[in-house]
């Protein structure tokens, strides 16, 4: 008989619904990464509550007998996670940066920042959103930091 993996909601590493814990042991990967990414697209328009409320609905219970889970424990466990993980972050970029790195892309947000104050000033309000705007910014800084991260080892 073939063993297949097959996508649960956990029983127990749950904070809600089990889907991140389920998503997590279905592809390996640390669900406190997947919290953050839907607590991320939960801000950004509710897309990431819709997205939780659709896998709920759609991905069924682990196997097995309820286990009774203290979310409340949990919660305070994925904030702190969360802490010490944004703490390493900050550490880790501080030890691979130079004060003048820090201090260019700083400017560089800044200059940006100014550059999309400006074009609201400039165009009318149904050529720019403002809601279209942190997506874009997000991304920037994660090609930026990648891009930095790829000059740091080749």
């Amino acid at each position: 008989m073939e063993n297949t993996k097959k996508l649960y909601r956990s029983r127990t590493d749950k904070i809600l619904g089990g889907v991140c814990g389920g998503l997590a042991q279905y592809f390996g990967i640390d669900a406190v990464l997947l919290r953050i990414g839907f607590v991320i697209f939960a801000l950004a328009d509710g897309v990431g509550i819709i997205l939780y409320i659709i896998l709920v609905i759609i991905i069924p219970n682990e196997p097995g007998d309820d286990v009774d889970v203290d979310r409340m424990q949990k919660t305070k466990d994925f904030a702190g996670e969360v802490g010490k993980r944004a703490q390493t972050f900050a550490d880790d970029v501080r030890q691979r940066t130079s004060s003048s790195d820090r201090r260019n892309f700083i400017g560089f947000v800044i200059i940006g920042l100014g550059v999309l104050l400006l074009i609201q000033r400039i165009l009318p309000s149904m050529w720019f959103e403002w809601r279209m705007v942190w997506p874009v910014v997000i991304i920037i800084i994660g090609i930026v930091l990648l891009f930095k991260r790829n000059n740091h080892h080749g």
